[in-house]
């Protein structure tokens, strides 16, 4: 899947450095990152990969989203 493009600011030229990380994932959850992207193909026409899936649940996640975590 092509990668998502995203608007990243915050360093002189107009770029963000990006750290590199590891998270592992559960087989459950590589197949929900999976059908999430499928499903965004299928209602929008546009691919979607599992790290722009993430960074966008980082980006919009606050701590009350939080609050049920067990």
């Amino acid at each position: 899947m092509a990668p998502a493009k995203r608007n990243i600011v915050g360093l002189a030229g107009g770029a963000k450095k990006e750290a590199k990380t590891s998270i592992y994932f559960t087989p459950e959850e590589v197949d929900k990152l999976d059908d999430l992207a499928y499903e965004h193909k299928k209602r929008t026409g546009k691919r979607i990969n599992r790290n722009a899936i993430v960074r966008y649940l980082v980006d919009h996640c606050n701590v009350e989203d939080l609050q049920n975590m067990e």
